[in-house]
């Protein structure tokens, strides 16, 4: 028999070392996830504290610009045209004193926070920023800077120190508010300061939009409202059934909401029913905005003192004095027949044909077919160079062929920055005295037609003393140089799939009406597909009078995209920024929009959009007389017939022609936390 003793001691002392292992190994595991979460909460708590510096920081800096302080009292930015010539009159560097009082204020939050040895010091950079902005400090007063917070916090003993840079990129550019939002209105009476009664802002239906939105005043409706014509061809306007609502991928800044489903979700944010759309893209961006109060940091833009500051800037603003300066240049008044004989023609004085024995003109006669042959030559190439103390300035009379816009010479159409202005010259009764007819009076305002090519340089300018309409077609032309236009403007597709291309800044006393056409960007290199979008240049639409947009790519397909990052690197039907001093109401029903800019009106701004992929006027979904309203079982899973994404660019793409307000706008990036 064999022994056995000892052997449930063994057996014990196993089970022992076994429990004590597990034990230990819980007790190590604990440990360090107890490890883990401190390291995490300090962090998250790094993180936090320095969030919170930056935001102060970024406060302070937009407190001391908002009164111009830093540049001293009394001055307003929109006085002068360059940091240039604010230094030659004022004696003040634009450069050096926003540079200091930046140095100043983190000087101060370096001392206030003790950013001292655990905390690296607070940088301000802008080398970098400037080369990759081409910025040039001498001749615009946009800058942009990254401000960086630098921390090294060192932990309790046995912890790990936590290393994070906060970077927050700032763009500081004396232009109005508006061009930091993808889509919004401000409210306003046109003209005063008056807040409208009705909202603001309304959105009919369900767009997609990339982008921050303002507006104090906000309606939603999931029924977007568009016009059909019923059975007996007369226009009725209708609405949908009910939709999702706006997908939103940004901020929405508001003060006042018209929608009782928008109050209950801002009470509940967790809640479902509410009027937004989460989207149809498949990465993690939800259409579900951060909703903020608009502040009162807004900066307006008075339309008039903008655009006569431009007129000054292309020296077109005192008519008298131009014509003054053109008279001196007799091209002018020969080829409108106001002097010379060929005023003499029209009084029917034509000098006798004196001839010499080879026949040629002599005397009076010579002088006569002296105009004659200058005349022709003139009708020719309606245009010239005002004078010697108006360089690269040259006069399009109306009554000839704009095609003198696209001389074959090189002198109109060499790569220097120009100022083309076009008017009707006209006489009083007793055919003496000579002005610029402005369209009153019972005159005709005189149209200029564009169906080629236009340079007036990057820089250069087209002063438009009339109404401008623009022809687009297949042939894609070029509008290269900015727009001065004194009445309305119309660019308007001739044929299928018409475009025009622009590298503009465009003013419109009047109205504007975009119809039946795409509106794309110049390409400046020779690849501006996908990422290379950027590179595209755009046309920048600021118009006092109404906005319309009207049949673009109508009734064409919606693209079908599930991802929201191919979706942006798509090209646009239309690479604007639209801006209107009054309104504008836009139907991406049977048009389908395709913004990368914005849209703003100082007034009121109402969009309706539908989701479909296919649309046709002829199917019952508008809504046949007597049928049901428009309504797609699979809305949900489909692209917005209205798509705006916002495009920064816009704030130094054109610096030399934007707006200018009387002090700095500080605009935000995101907030980079590495």
């Amino acid at each position: 028999m064999n022994n056995e003793r000892g052997s449930s001691l063994i057996t014990v002392l196993l089970i022992v070392v076994i429990f004590m292992t597990l034990g230990l190994s819980i007790i190590t595991v604990s440990l360090q996830g107890s490890r883990l979460t401190q390291i995490r909460v300090q962090d998250v708590g790094t993180t936090t504290k320095h969030e919170k510096i930056m935001a102060e920081i970024i406060a302070t800096i937009h407190n001391n610009i908002k009164s111009n302080t830093f540049l001293g009292t009394g001055i307003s930015l929109e006085d002068y045209e360059t940091p240039i010539e604010l230094s030659d009159k004022t004696g003040i560097i634009y450069s050096d004193a926003l540079q200091t009082m930046l140095e100043n204020i983190l000087g101060d939050f370096i001392t206030k926070y003790g950013l001292g040895p655990d905390t690296k010091p607070v940088n301000v950079t802008s080398e970098y920023i400037v080369n990759n902005y081409e910025l040039e400090k001498g001749k615009y007063f946009t800058r942009v800077y990254e401000i960086q917070i630098d921390v090294e916090e060192i932990n309790e003993a046995g912890l790990p120190t936590v290393s994070k840079l906060l970077t927050q990129r700032i763009i500081f550019s004396p232009t109005p508010s508006f061009f930091q939002y993808a889509l919004g209105a401000y409210g306003k009476e046109t003209g005063t300061d008056n807040s409208i009664s009705e909202d603001a802002l309304i959105i009919n239906g369900s767009p997609d939009v990339i982008g921050d939105i303002f507006s104090p005043s906000l309606k939603l409706s999931k029924q977007a409202q568009y016009w059909i014509k019923n059975s007996s061809g007369v226009l009725i306007n209708t609405t949908s059934s009910d939709f999702v609502g706006p997908a939103i991928f940004g901020n929405l800044f508001v003060n006042s909401i018209n929608s009782t489903e928008l109050i209950d979700y801002i009470k509940t944010p967790d809640q479902s029913n509410h009027d937004f759309f989460k989207g149809v893209f498949s990465e993690s961006y939800t259409g579900v905005p951060l909703i903020s109060p608009t502040g009162n940091n807004f900066v307006d833009m008075d339309f008039n003192k903008t655009y006569e500051k431009k007129k000054e800037q292309t020296d077109t603003n005192d008519e008298s004095k131009l014509l003054l300066d053109c008279n001196n240049h007799s091209q002018l008044f020969i080829l409108l027949g106001k002097v010379g004989y060929l005023g003499s023609e029209r009084n029917n004085h034509i000098p006798p044909p004196e001839v010499d024995m080879a026949g040629n003109p002599i005397g009076d006669y010579k002088n006569y077919m002296d105009d004659i042959s200058l005349l022709n030559g003139l009708q020719s190439k309606p245009y010239f160079e005002c004078g010697p103390g108006r360089p690269n300035f040259y006069f399009l009379e109306s009554d000839w062929s704009s095609d003198a816009l696209n001389p074959p010479d090189s002198t109109l159409s060499s790569a220097a920055d120009k100022v083309i202005y076009f008017a009707d010259v006209i006489t009083d009764s007793s055919g003496t005295n000579v002005f610029i007819n402005d369209g009153t009076g019972g005159s005709d305002f005189p149209q200029l037609t564009i169906e080629k090519d236009v340079d007036v340089g990057d820089n250069g300018w087209l002063v438009v003393n009339g109404d401008l309409f623009i022809k687009a077609s297949t042939s894609r032309p070029k509008i290269n140089g900015n727009i001065l236009v004194e009445g309305d403007l119309t660019i308007e597709g001739t044929e299928p799939n018409s475009s025009v291309l622009f590298n503009s800044t465009v003013y419109v006393k009047g109205k504007s009406t975009i119809y039946n056409t795409n509106v794309e960007g110049i390409c400046p290199t020779s690849n501006c597909q996908g990422t290379n979008q950027k590179f595209l240049k755009q046309l920048i639409l600021i118009s006092k009078g109404d906005i319309n947009i009207s049949r673009v790519n109508e009734f064409k397909d919606t693209p079908k995209f599930t991802s929201l990052l191919s979706k942006i690197e798509s090209p646009p039907n239309l690479k604007a920024y639209f801006y209107t001093d009054s309104n504008a109401v836009l139907y991406g029903v049977g048009s389908l929009f395709e913004i990368e800019g914005g849209v703003f009106a100082r007034r009121q701004l109402i969009v309706n959009a539908i989701r479909d992929d296919t649309i046709s006027f002829s199917e019952a979904k508008l809504k046949a007389p007597g049928g049901t309203t428009y309504k797609s079982p699979e809305s949900e899973d489909r692209n917005s017939r209205f798509y705006v994404e916002y495009d920064p660019n816009v704030l130094y793409s054109r610096l030399n022609s934007l707006p200018r307000v009387n002090r700095l706008n500080m605009i935000l990036d995101d907030l980079i936390i590495k």
